[in-house]
This record gives structure tokens, sequence and C-alpha cells, in this order.
């Protein structure tokens, strides 16, 4: 891997993970493009953040373009939380886009958006 490509996942863990709180809330800021390309890149990533939350929040808010691998990611992280009495939620209002895609895919039921 190249010294760029680690500063830029440094840069996006960073930026992904804003604040980790007492009570292991992890507030997760989405980036503008959750697309299958950055999903693959982004995945292991979250998925140590996500281990250590037992809050998780997603701020959808930025999201300006996001496909089904985006949504499947969410819902499976979402899925991950719920056995272990885990809490996700997505905190502010989420960019009208990503509101669009996941009723598109039928997932705005599991992400609570009706």
């Amino acid at each position: 891997m190249a010294d760029d490509d680690i500063q830029s996942t440094i840069d996006t863990t960073r930026s992904l993970l804003s604040e980790i709180s007492e009570d292991k809330q992890t507030l997760l800021d989405l980036p503008a493009d959750l697309t299958i390309p950055e999903v693959g890149r982004i995945k292991k990533e979250w998925e140590m953040l996500v281990e250590e939350s037992e809050h998780l929040v997603i701020d959808a808010r930025n999201v300006e373009q996001i496909d089904t691998a985006g949504i499947q990611l969410l819902l499976a992280y979402i899925k991950e939380c719920q056995p272990s009495g885990g809490r996700v939620s997505l905190e502010p209002q989420p960019s009208e886009t990503f509101i669009a895609v996941a009723e598109t895919l039928g997932a705005n039921i599991l992400l609570d958006l009706e």
C-alpha cells in the first residue's frame, strides 16, 4: 500500500469517527459518496468502529450518492448491533438522496425512515 493510500485511509477513519463517548456512542459520519467502490474501501474501518459501539449514530445528511452496496452495509451493521443490545439511530435527518434510495430499495422501514 502506498503512503498516499495509507494517509487516505487514516483521513477517512478520522472523518468517519467523529466521537466515541464514555457510553461507547459512536458517530459514523457518512461520506458524500457511499457507492460500491467506497464501500469496499471503508468496510474494514467501519467494522472496527461498530464492534466497539453500544450506540451507533449514523449521520447521513451529507450523502449525495448511495447505491445498494451502501444501504446493504448499513443494514448489516444494524443487524450486527441488535443481538448484543446495541442501538442504532440516524441523526440528524438524512439527505433527500439517502431517503429516496432507501425508499426505492425498500429499506426505509428497516432504517426507521417512516
